[in-house]
């Protein structure tokens, strides 16, 4: 979770495939 904070592409991309 730390690591998708840190990198927001993948927050973004975690939320696209949400």
């Amino acid at each position: 979770m730390f690591e998708l904070m840190s990198s927001p592409r993948l927050m973004l991309y975690f939320l696209r495939g949400n």
